[in-house]
């Protein structure tokens, strides 16, 4: 649901922004942690979500963030803050999954890397 895909890219670029210049891979491990502990660790797609509750808050707030930190570290990671950050900065409303994918296309990133992500998120 585009609500739920929306909020997780903002809680990722929110943990972007605070540890980017200091412990990114740290804050991302302590969201994997915090998701591997507390959270029924499912194959829920964030695209399968429909409503905001105890069982769909790990995947929106701590699974995704962690998969897109984890695409970041195979796919060039200063290559993937810099678009991700500079889409964040265009579309911080509303934002869908093709939204997201096409800028990223656009940018270098193929459609099979954009397929395997959606595959994983």
């Amino acid at each position: 649901m585009l609500v739920f895909f929306n909020e997780s890219i903002i809680e990722t670029f929110t943990i972007y922004s605070l540890y980017k210049d200091k412990g990114l891979d740290s804050a991302f491990n302590k969201t994997h942690r915090f998701y591997i502990e507390n959270f029924d660790t499912n194959t829920t797609s964030i695209f399968d979500i429909t409503e905001n509750n105890k069982d769909s808050w790990g995947v929106i707030y701590f699974k995704v963030p962690y998969i897109l930190y984890e695409f970041s570290k195979t796919n060039n990671t200063e290559m993937f803050w810099k678009t991700f950050s500079s889409f964040m900065k265009l579309n911080l409303k509303n934002v869908s999954w093709s939204d997201f994918q096409d800028y990223f296309i656009k940018q270098g990133y193929s459609k099979k890397q954009m397929a395997k992500l959606k595959s994983l998120l």
